[in-house]
């Protein structure tokens, strides 16, 4: 039996003697308010109160338990207040229950009352300063809780509601201050560390905050808020792998909490795991099903997963739920673009721009959707619109750009690269693309400057690579045009055109055996490269493989039936020996020409046949 079990035993036998004393009763209900066995101790104070109803204890205990009701609750409490209009724990619980019902006026009357009772009353004037402080008047919750802390200046309580008021009053040092003395008072105080915490987070003092937390953790491993702040600054500093540990510890504690929930599925998206973010956006929209950003994520985390219907579907039901949601419109547009639905794309583009004409990524958006259309007047339009709307989008004057090079405006390609590279001079795709239009206006000394410059921006640039070694190719530095292929080629990029321009360039080292190798790579990658093919033929020519060679003009003739400098080349090889079958093929090469309309070749043929 334990002790309680025993003063249990004790007082019914007392009860038992002396059924009158209603203190016996109350002193019985007490005892079951411990056990949690609230019936029998509401049948105690009932007993208490027949015997003597001026009993404020017992009406005070009645209104504890039976606090959930908070009608009844307070009905008891204004009966011991009637009794006692001096008992200031009845004022101060009435004044509690008023506040939960947010009635904060009657509230305040009671604190107030509870003063005029005892000007020293502690816990009023804290109370009196949180109630302030929850409706703003920032002014009266400074003079109570300045008044609380007169009457009790180690109150850590106090301190800590007073320095988040005086964040709100803009007051941060003596926010500060005060966080720092409850901290002296109590060094364990997990409110006062993460307090401090969050007013060194919000100056920017991501790693002192990260202490502070830190420190409130080692008292409270498992605080939800806690852990959450953690996480965040985690994000702030880049180490997403400990943020993820402790939002993680946030679901074990409840698996419900959104704000842990959206965290991770962010951290997953930024870390491009897909599947856990869509794992997380559907567990954080199960809780809130009506959440168009939670849906709008998840939406976001399909599309990227490659899962479109799905994300198209998300997307759908946000502007279901609100027409004007800019996000799920430009989405919709996104996934409509990896269908290669483009009309689609762009009508979800151009609703996100009615609804706000200044969103310059849907601007973007709807200009690549009109490019895609095979709409450059359109798409040039539309980037420029884009550049109205920020004079400094680097993407959109680099994407300008990229359009009048594609409709052979070199002149206009090269003004807005070079606007686009003084914004952001460190890109080194506009480099690279600015190169290729001084290359193509044949001006390949600042051709060969802009690839150097994207180089230097991104040394591992394979594309400005192979463009350098064309320009080197062009202007005859043939060590450089190699050098310049073999490095694009060793970082690992597997690119047909790459391995043809460097055969190239062997060939023109004479290297032929070295240039055949790289035009046979170019084909195993590409086995329609039609160029690499004949340049091979060329080759077996020069070294005088001819019957390599025949093999391949033929090879190119079953590709391209009416490629005539395939008929001329093995013509002129088979001249010496067959006479009567280069004839052959000039005349099938002639009156190819004449069927294409070929006047050079048609020149060319008949020339070779007068001299059959």
């Amino acid at each position: 039996m334990d002790q309680i079990e025993e003063q249990i035993k004790k007082l019914k036998g007392k009860i038992k003697h002396d059924p009158e004393d209603y203190k016996f009763y109350y002193e019985l209900g007490t005892l079951y308010v411990q056990r949690g066995e609230l019936h029998y101790a509401h049948k105690m104070f009932k007993e208490a109160l027949k015997i003597n109803p001026a009993f404020t204890p017992a009406l005070l205990m009645m209104s504890i338990i039976h606090q959930e009701n908070t009608e009844e609750s307070k009905k008891f409490l204004h009966q011991a207040a009637n009794l006692n209009p001096k008992d200031l724990y009845v004022f101060n619980n009435l004044a509690s229950i008023y506040v939960s019902e947010n009635k904060f006026d009657e509230a305040i009357k009671y604190w107030e009352k509870a003063i005029k009772v005892d000007r020293n009353f502690f816990q009023a004037y804290y109370n009196l300063g949180l109630t302030y402080s929850k409706l703003n008047k920032n002014k009266a919750a400074e003079k109570y809780y300045m008044r609380a802390l007169e009457l009790n200046p180690s109150d850590c309580y106090t301190l800590n509601n007073l320095g988040l008021l005086h964040i709100k009053q803009g007051k941060t040092k003596e926010a500060q201050a005060l966080f720092q003395k409850a901290l002296e008072i109590d060094p364990k105080d997990v409110f006062a560390h993460n307090n401090l915490g969050k007013l060194l987070e919000s100056q920017g003092k991501d790693l002192k905050a990260l202490n502070e937390f830190k420190k409130a953790i080692e008292v409270d491993p498992n605080d939800i808020y806690i852990n959450n702040n953690i996480g965040r600054v985690y994000i702030k500093l880049g180490r997403f792998k400990e943020s993820i540990a402790h939002f993680n510890k946030v679901l074990k504690q409840d698996p419900r909490d959104l704000y842990a929930l959206n965290n991770l599925g962010n951290l997953y998206i930024n870390t491009n795991n897909w599947n856990k973010a869509i794992d997380m956006f559907r567990a954080a929209l199960k809780i809130n099903p009506k959440d168009t950003y939670i849906r709008n994520k998840l939406g976001q985390s399909y599309l990227h997963y490659g899962k479109i219907r799905k994300s198209m579907l998300e997307f759908k039901k946000s502007v279901l739920a609100d027409e004007n949601d800019l996000y799920a419109h430009n989405h919709l547009g996104l996934a409509y673009l990896k269908l290669r639905h483009y009309g689609k794309a762009a009508d979800e583009f151009a609703k996100t721009l009615k609804i706000d004409d200044k969103n310059i990524i849907a601007s973007n958006n709807l200009a690549l959707s009109y490019s895609l259309m095979n709409k450059p007047g359109k798409a040039i339009d539309q980037f420029k619109q884009s550049i109205s709307i920020n004079p400094e989008d680097a993407y959109a004057l680099s994407q300008l750009a990229l359009l009048y090079s594609k409709i052979n405006k070199i002149s206009a390609a090269i003004t807005y690269y070079k606007k686009a590279i003084k914004i952001n001079p460190n890109n080194s795709n506009s480099h690279n693309n600015l190169g290729l239009a001084y290359y193509l206006s044949s001006k390949y000394i600042p051709a060969m400057k802009e690839f150097k410059r994207a180089l230097e921006a991104d040394p591992n640039n394979a594309s400005a690579y192979d463009n350098l070694g064309i320009v080197y190719l062009k202007i005859g530095e043939l060590e450089n045009s190699v050098d310049s292929f073999t490095r694009a080629i060793n970082f690992g990029v597997n690119n047909s055109t790459i391995y043809n321009n460097l055969g190239i360039a062997r060939a023109k080292q004479n290297k032929l055996y070295d240039a055949i190798i790289w035009w046979k790579k170019t084909l195993k990658t590409n086995p329609e490269h039609f160029e690499a093919r004949f340049n091979i033929a060329l080759a077996y020519t020069e070294l005088k493989k001819f019957d390599l060679a025949m093999e391949e003009y033929k090879t190119i003739l079953k590709i391209k039936r009416g490629f005539l400098p395939s008929y001329i080349n093995m013509a002129d090889i088979l001249l010496k020996d067959k006479p009567a079958e280069s004839k052959k093929l000039l005349k099938t090469a002639l009156l190819i020409a004449e069927k294409q309309k070929d006047v050079k070749y048609k020149k060319i043929i008949k020339e070779k046949l007068k001299n059959t």
